[in-house]
């Protein structure tokens, strides 16, 4: 997938359109246009505020790595540590886990 394609694609998952994406980045819908389409590059600020907008990271944005990743995940020592002990999870422990966590969100 391509830099425009990510912005896109991530523009899309947080239900903006061009020109508010725009508006939060200090740019206009043409601009953001142009990078989804491939036909310009934002400069290096630019790129930063997009990512932090979209909830990911510059690297991701271009190219690395494959899938999208919060900044908030990243950051998140406890993340990790449940990424550390689930990686061996089956199909089911990890269902199951899932379905857990979803209920724990449910009753906050």
């Amino acid at each position: 997938m391509y830099f425009g394609e990510r912005i896109r694609e991530l523009r899309k998952l947080n239900n903006l359109t061009q020109e508010e994406l725009g508006k939060k980045v200090f740019t206009g819908k043409n601009n953001i246009s142009r990078y989804e389409l491939g036909q310009s590059t934002p400069s290096y600020e630019t790129l930063r505020l997009i990512a932090l907008e979209l909830d990911t990271t510059t690297d991701y944005l271009l190219g690395m790595p494959d899938a999208p990743v919060s900044r908030k995940v990243q950051t998140s020592t406890e993340f990790s540590k449940i990424i550390e002990i689930t990686a061996d999870f089956s199909k089911t422990e990890t269902a199951k886990l899932l379905e857990y966590a979803e209920m724990l969100k449910k009753s906050r």
